[in-house]
């Protein structure tokens, strides 16, 4: 059985799949891969709502990248079902992916060296685009178009991708995931490798999509990454642990803690807030109070109040904001 942090998690999870609310744009049910004796996913459940910006966290090896070409059409499920808009699709190959409105943004890019980035964002794209292939003023005009709805700058559409920076055929690749129109853009891992400054350009390009209403699904094992740019996040290890907003998984698995700094601070005053009834622990720290209870947005005004009244003198007030990481290796460890 799993721990309690977990099984509170998992619960938690159930009960929102129950609660009537829309009808998720993209949903997984049973999705299961293994390689010879290597089960890579086992019985994955798995929704992403139209519009949200939602990640996949977990280690390298986790499963993300497999779940991720078993979406694109790159490999087939043993098992398992996918549902676009709540209808049943059959996705065994990236043509197939693309029918279902699914774009996606691989680890190791795909990109064809010794072509130029125009070539690069249509190649494979017959025959809806297949005629622009035949008139290259055209192709260039239109990956310029492309890459221009993210505000990307490139020396010119002709040049070869080999010459472009990280960033920059990072970039390539996500305009091309949009000239393919998907509804869905699947991203794997799209800041790895990638230096802080190109890491950064593209992040922004992620942010610049979710806010033109685009439904993302990102996998990362950048927990500060996902923590910055997503609403939701799933931890994922074969299967998935469980999923919620980041605020949520860290109120999950640690109980909130705020931090009264006061001029003074003795077991006296410790004793006075512990009494409070939704207080659930007091820690006494040099001049600090260490306050663990649920709800501090309630109950920090009144906790001010008591404390001014029995003559204590507040510095400030912050609360300890636990790291993703943190929530991450708790739920690995309790695992």
């Amino acid at each position: 059985m799993p721990p309690p942090s977990v099984r509170r998690a998992i619960m938690t999870l159930s009960m929102d799949r129950n609660t009537a609310g829309p009808q998720p744009a993209l949903e997984m049910r049973g999705i299961s891969k293994a390689f010879g004796h290597v089960q890579a996913l086992d019985n994955v459940d798995f929704e992403v709502h139209a519009g949200e910006l939602l990640a996949l966290v977990g280690d390298n090896g986790a499963g993300k990248s497999t779940l991720v070409k078993i979406l694109s059409g790159v490999y087939r499920a043993d098992r398992g079902d996918i549902y676009v808009d709540g209808a049943r699709v059959q996705i065994e190959c990236p043509s197939d992916a693309t029918k279902a409105g699914i774009a996606t943004v691989y680890q190791d890019l795909n990109l064809v060296p010794n072509r130029d980035v125009a070539s690069n964002i249509y190649l494979g794209l017959e025959p809806t685009r297949g005629m622009i292939l035949l008139n290259r003023a055209k192709m260039f005009a239109d990956a310029e178009a492309v890459l221009g709805t993210l505000g990307i700058k490139l020396p010119s559409v002709k040049v070869d991708v080999a010459d472009l920076s990280g960033g920059q055929r990072q970039a390539v690749a996500i305009g091309r995931a949009l000239a393919r129109g998907g509804r869905f853009i699947l991203m794997d891992e799209p800041t790895a490798s990638l230096d802080p400054e190109a890491s950064h350009m593209v992040r922004e390009f992620i942010e610049k999509l979710s806010g033109e209403g685009r439904t993302i699904f990102l996998c990362t094992h950048n927990l500060d990454e996902a923590d910055r740019l997503c609403t939701r996040i799933g931890v994922f290890k074969t299967s998935l642990m469980v999923v919620d907003t980041p605020a949520n998984l860290r109120a999950k698995v640690f109980q909130r803690r705020v931090v009264f700094h006061l001029a003074k601070a003795d077991k006296a005053l410790a004793d006075l807030v512990a009494g409070l009834p939704y207080v659930k622990q007091v820690e006494l720290l040099d001049n600090k109070l260490i306050v663990a209870q649920d709800e501090p947005e309630a109950h920090n005004p009144e906790i001010i109040r008591l404390l001014v009244r029995a003559g204590a003198e507040i510095q400030f007030v912050g609360e300890i904001r636990r790291s993703l990481e943190d929530v991450y290796l708790q739920l690995m460890k309790e695992q």
